[in-house]
């Protein structure tokens, strides 16, 4: 008798800790959220990167589609093909323009470049704040030499700015975050977990899913997170493109009538935080809040990132603000 009831006990529970774990981290055994892309590199000195010169393939929800880089870690275009190009604008951001689970040719500059027959560059990458991505920016700059630079900003960079900022071994005399740990990659949660179970099953992915997320939100909301000078990143931006004398155009993306995704909150207060430091900075900038996609299948199932068809609604919004910008400064056919 109480044989049975002790397996009928752990038949219980461990339904129960199932049911529970995919009801509130609802991933599947096959859920691209819990792969890491081809060519994604960590190391202390830049946290993390596409490795350069780079082909993989990622999984994504319409399944696998084949991924590449170039000598810098910038998506399929190379290094040569962009320097021939008569005129040519880097695309800065971060998973928006990398392209989340997109072919390069469904990407945001790809089809700026369709439209507006001008080459776009593709310098986005995920999980990166302000202050990333104006490290990537003076990076890549003196070696494409663009003659503009349109910098799409997600209400994400908010936290992810507090992220690097916690992260940092030191912070810079201006406020900036500096020599990144990458402990929360390589938490000794997760070696457990890999020693136990395992690098490429779910559970194992799953479970380091759920620590990573979890470790996540600790680093943002710690006081080591307020180290770093607020809207920093932004007025340097400005000042380097003035100094370099390119025009810059910021296009603050919409806000997803669904906020909230896995263990990660979007926020009204961090988007108007955004918008200030923009306005203060003097960027040109474009707010998409009026784009609508209330109704509509605009993005991926349980995820903040477009799908193709999301993407393309989008392009159609921005296009005759983008275009006019370029006429500004380039000859359009």
């Amino acid at each position: 008798m109480s044989n049975k009831f002790i397996n009928i006990s752990i038949v219980f529970f461990t339904f129960a800790f199932v049911y529970l774990g995919f009801r509130f981290f609802p991933y599947s055994p096959k859920d691209p959220r819990l792969d890491l892309p081809p060519c994604f590199e960590v190391g202390e000195g830049f946290h993390h990167r596409f490795n350069p010169s780079c082909e993989g393939i990622i999984n994504t929800p319409r399944g696998d589609i084949e991924f590449s880089t170039n000598e810098d870690g910038l998506r399929e275009i190379s290094r040569t093909d962009i320097l021939k190009a008569k005129s040519k604008i880097l695309v800065l951001g971060d998973s928006f323009v990398e392209g989340w689970w997109l072919k390069q040719e469904e990407t945001i500059s790809a089809l700026l470049q369709e439209n507006l027959k001008v080459l776009f560059v593709n310098a986005g990458i995920r999980s990166s704040g302000t202050f990333f991505q104006k490290d990537r920016l003076e990076k890549l700059v003196p070696i494409y030499k663009p003659d503009g630079i349109i910098w799409f900003i997600s209400d994400t960079d908010w936290d992810d700015d507090r992220f690097f900022c916690a992260l940092a071994k030191s912070i810079s005399k201006e406020g900036h975050p500096e020599n990144f740990s990458i402990k929360d990659f390589q938490s000794s949660g997760q070696k457990k977990i890999d020693f136990l179970l395992g690098k490429e099953n779910f559970f194992s992915k799953f479970l380091k899913r759920v620590s990573y997320e979890t470790n996540w939100k600790k680093i943002v909301d710690s006081q080591e997170a307020n180290r770093c000078k607020s809207c920093g990143a932004f007025q340097e931006i400005k000042e380097f493109a003035d100094r370099e004398r390119i025009p810059i155009k910021a296009v603050l993306l919409p806000f997803p009538e669904h906020t909230t995704v896995g263990t990660y909150k979007l926020t009204l207060e961090n988007r108007q935080k955004i918008k200030t430091c923009l306005v203060e900075s003097g960027i040109d900038l474009l707010d998409s809040e009026s784009f609508s996609s209330v109704g509509k299948n605009y993005y991926w199932e349980n995820d903040i990132h477009f799908n193709p068809g999301g993407m393309r609604a989008y392009l159609e919004y921005l296009l005759p603000n983008i275009s006019s910008w370029l006429k500004a400064f380039l000859l359009l056919n």
